[in-house]
């Protein structure tokens, strides 16, 4: 696994500032997150014509030391929005798709 190639060029900054609208604690929300800018893993979906039939999630170990290290589970914290940077279009069915990646608190850096 390498780096992620859909984290901001300032992902710090954007977490705190999206901890700070959602009113997270920032110092705990940093202890509690990994922003390495590693990719936290691979998500594998198996499908049987139109049927999920099985799903398999394989995370590296430094990012299952952070989630162990926080000795919490994230359904016992705040949530904190994880925003697409300005511009990206999630959604587009292709060229002049409607641009719906910014719902999120508002705009983020």
């Amino acid at each position: 696994m390498g780096p992620s190639l859909f984290i901001s060029g300032e992902p710090e900054h954007s977490f705190l500032l999206q901890c700070e609208k959602g009113g997270a604690a920032p110092e705990t929300a940093v202890r509690q997150t990994d922003l390495t800018g590693v990719m936290e893993g691979i998500y594998i979906k198996v499908e049987d014509g139109d049927y999920v039939i099985g799903r398999l999630k394989f995370v590296r170990a430094s990012f299952l030391n952070t989630i162990l290290d926080s000795e919490s589970h994230w359904m016992d914290r705040p949530i904190i929005a994880n925003c697409l940077a300005d511009g990206v279009n999630l959604f587009a069915a292709g060229e002049g798709g409607e641009d719906v990646g910014r719902e999120c608190f508002g705009k983020n850096p």
